[in-house]
């Protein structure tokens, strides 16, 4: 058990860290201005901003909250390192980046965390959200009820991978 915690507690550190690298600028389309915000990652403190509440896609970024929620069921021993997870015929056909998993097949909970992490690995994605959520849509609710929780006001999860999807939004102050 000691050592699942510690490796929860080193994957959220690495997590952290992600997050606030990539908080800094959020994906703007093409032609718009990118919107960005720094902060002192010990005290919250704004240290710079500029059009921090704007929305744009989460692009990527969506990966971290499932991650996160990922991390949640592992620390509530509802998922355990070593589970098996179904790779679904949805799962497999997201587009690149992925691990180029094969319907059918399953891959382990620690295979789909270091894929999204690793290699930003949309099939993992997919199959660890519905393994959690049932479906994309179902988590992807999940994900934003605890976009909500977090504080996270004006961000909406569409998808658990972060593809342009419509009404999927998030602010680089939401991601800070």
């Amino acid at each position: 058990m000691r050592l699942l915690f510690e490796d929860a507690v080193r994957m959220r550190m690495i997590i952290a860290s992600l997050l606030f690298c990539l908080a800094v600028i959020v994906s703007a389309p093409a032609g718009a201005e990118p919107s960005w915000i720094v902060l002192d990652a010990s005290t919250g403190k704004v240290l710079g901003q500029d059009k921090s509440d704007t929305p744009h896609g989460p692009a990527s970024l969506a990966k971290m909250m499932t991650v996160y929620l990922t991390f949640e069921a592992l620390n509530q021993g509802r998922l355990h390192w070593n589970d098996t997870i179904a790779v679904s015929k949805n799962a497999s056909r997201k587009i690149p980046l992925k691990l180029w998993l094969k319907p059918g097949s399953t891959i382990t909970v620690r295979e789909a965390v270091n894929g999204m992490i690793v290699h930003s690995a949309n099939d993992a994605a997919t199959a660890m959200a519905e393994h959690l959520g049932k479906t994309e849509a179902g988590f992807a609710m999940q994900m934003t009820r605890r976009a909500r929780q977090l504080g996270m006001r004006n961000t909406v999860f569409r998808n658990p991978w972060g593809m342009t999807q419509k009404g999927q939004a998030t602010t680089a102050h939401d991601m800070a």
